[in-house]
């Protein structure tokens, strides 16, 4: 049976939750390109970051974390800034159960509002199943890197895909970010410790792909490498 759960928006108090769950990816799988775990003061400094500029959600069933989603610059480089990097990531025993999507379906939405264009995500190969989610909600395949990392005793292929979060056209907007925009007055506000919780149930993500809506989602293995 689907269990919908709830997503909030993350706190330094995840962060050991959080670990956890990343653990098993890190250490079994090449899902990420990252060889050793987390520690939780590691971790609650990349949730601080990523609530700074970009987003960071949780999705709690019976009050314990069984996932979180979140985004990152793209790249460094100034042009570049109206561009994101999205993951999410499942408990491994809450897999299969619309999980990833209802955490893409707000973190996308959040990515849009504060003024990003453009989603970029990407996948360890082979991975069919991540690979339709993504293309059945949006993201475009773009190309495959070879050979590019290696984890555990084999080269594996990444392939980049990538979404738009908003029309491309014209000069864009300033983004939000905690305290404010880098330019012009401010549009919204983020918290590191924040009690917003959003019940999105995987119906209503599903729904939220058909109407093209922002808050289209994606799968579970999308990360940054």
């Amino acid at each position: 049976m689907t269990d919908p759960g709830l997503v909030r928006e993350g706190t330094q108090d995840d962060a050991e939750a959080c670990a956890a769950i990343y653990e098993h990816y890190v250490r079994s799988t090449p899902i990420t390109f990252e060889i050793e775990p987390l520690t939780a003061v590691q971790m609650a400094e990349r949730i601080v970051t990523a609530l700074q500029s970009h987003a960071w959600y949780v999705l709690e069933s019976d009050g314990a974390v069984v996932g979180y989603s979140y985004a990152t610059a793209y790249a460094a480089r100034a042009a570049y800034q109206w561009s994101c990097e999205t993951s999410v990531y499942l408990h491994k025993d809450f897999r299969g159960r619309g999980g990833g999507r209802q955490l893409y379906a707000v973190l996308l939405e959040r990515l849009a509002a504060r003024g990003y264009r453009q989603a970029v995500a990407g996948i360890t190969l082979p991975n069919d199943a991540s690979r339709r989610l993504h293309e059945t909600f949006g993201f475009k395949e773009v190309g495959t890197f070879k050979d590019i990392g290696w984890k555990l005793g084999a080269w594996h292929d990444v392939l980049r895909l990538q979404r738009p979060l908003a029309d491309s056209f014209g000069a864009p907007d300033s983004l939000t970010y905690c305290g404010g925009e880098r330019s012009g007055s401010q549009r919204g506000s983020c918290s590191v410790a924040s009690d917003e919780v959003i019940s999105v149930t995987p119906m209503a993500a599903k729904s939220a792909m058909r109407s093209g809506d922002v808050s289209e989602t994606a799968s579970v293995t999308s990360t940054v490498r």
